[in-house]
Order: C-alpha cells, then sequence, then structure tokens
C-alpha cells in the first residue's frame, strides 16, 4: 500500500470514529440519526413541486425551477430535501413495520 493510501485509509477510520461517538451520543440523549440515500439527488430537486433538474452544474449556486419558478438557493433546497426524504422515509418504515 502506498503511502497516500495509509494516510488515506488513517484519515477514514478516524471520521468512521468521530461519527460512531456521535451516533452514541445521539442514541443516549434518545434522539433518531436519520440517513439520507447517498445518491439522493437532494441539490437538483425542487422542494416546493418535486421537479429534477438534472441540468444543474456544481458551479450552479442558485437556480429557478422551469417548473413552477421558485429561486432556490443550492444549499438551502439540499437542506429542506434531505429533511422531508428522511421524514417520508421513517414515515413509511414506522407503517410497513420495518425497523430502523
Amino acid at each position: 500500500m502506498s503511502e497516500n493510501g495509509k494516510t488515506r485509509k488513517s484519515r477514514i477510520q478516524r471520521l468512521c470514529a468521530i461519527n460512531d461517538v456521535q451516533e452514541k451520543d445521539i442514541y443516549q440523549r434518545g434522539k433518531l440519526l436519520l440517513y439520507a440515500d447517498r445518491y439522493f439527488p437532494s441539490s437538483k430537486t425542487c422542494h416546493v413541486c418535486g421537479y429534477v433538474n438534472y441540468n444543474l452544474k456544481l458551479s450552479d449556486r442558485f437556480w429557478q425551477c422551469p417548473q413552477c419558478k421558485t429561486y432556490l438557493d443550492r444549499d438551502v433546497n439540499a437542506a429542506r430535501n434531505i429533511k422531508i426524504k428522511c421524514i417520508q422515509d421513517y414515515k413509511c418504515r414506522r407503517v410497513s413495520g420495518q425497523s430502523l
């Protein structure tokens, strides 16, 4: 393994350890931690109407939805979509009886 590979591996291990500590802390407080699918197009989806803008580039920080004409900040829109998606997924799991 190259030196870069070792450095990258140790960085990933540190990040995983931090996540484990955070998850334990959240669990001990009686809170719930939800994850969104890694490939969910959160910044490309309009949180108002659900339109997915596949032509959006990473450099586009603001965009207007061609369907409902809402002007969107990419980061704020992504945060709203992730929140909505996680709540929907959680409710679906509870209704279907799946465990988290």
